[in-house]
């Protein structure tokens, strides 16, 4: 069996968060294809759907396929977050945050397990600790982070969408003299590489 990968970005594009889903109408040659895996924001719905009703076997990945007639492949992500609530509950935290690039169905997904957490322990979602991060990369944590130097750390912990945001939060705090995690306790998403050597 043979793989191929379509990159459907445009070119010099500077990330798929901020460049939206590409007008991607290009046809494929669909009977060398046994079928198509489609990550979040790669296509529109619509050429999925196309590539279906032409016979082809159509899985999206972290992506919400609903009414499309295809199939999901989704992370467990609410019971994730509603976990990392806990533990954080746990330690005393009962002015928690989030932060996210809620345009993406995996993160509406971790908001969700979050409100979820803090409802779970008796604790009032406030929407002023709700921070939307523009992005899954480091650039949308060091963003929160100049927000809440700004807000003057109106949480004691932040639960981040992703572990890219969580290491640009951690990284400006800390540049900026915050003693992490003493001062924010910070929780990411994701268990990528990256997280591993993070202080």
């Amino acid at each position: 069996d043979q793989v191929m990968a379509i990159q459907t970005l445009d070119p010099g594009a500077h990330s798929a968060d901020r460049s939206g889903v590409p007008d991607f109408r290009r046809p494929l040659s669909r009977r060398l294809l046994a079928g198509l895996v489609v990550l979040p924001a790669a296509v529109d719905v619509s050429y999925a759907i196309e590539a279906r009703s032409a016979g082809l076997a159509v899985v999206f990945v972290a992506e919400d396929a609903g009414g499309s007639g295809c199939s999901a492949v989704l992370a467990d992500n609410r019971s994730g977050v509603r976990e990392a609530v806990a533990h954080l509950v746990g330690h005393g935290h009962e002015r928690i945050a989030f932060a996210g690039y809620l345009t993406h169905f995996d993160l509406r997904e971790r908001h969700e397990g979050y409100r979820e957490g803090l409802l779970a322990a008796g604790i009032a979602p406030r929407p002023e600790l709700l921070f939307e991060t523009g992005d899954n990369h480091e650039s949308g944590g060091e963003a929160v982070a100049d927000v809440l130097i700004r807000g003057g750390m109106p949480a004691t912990a932040v639960v981040l969408g992703t572990d890219r945001n969580a290491i640009g939060l951690v990284h400006r705090l800390r540049a900026a003299g915050y003693d992490v995690p003493r001062e924010l306790a910070v929780v990411g998403f994701d268990d990528i590489a990256d997280a591993t050597f993070l202080r």
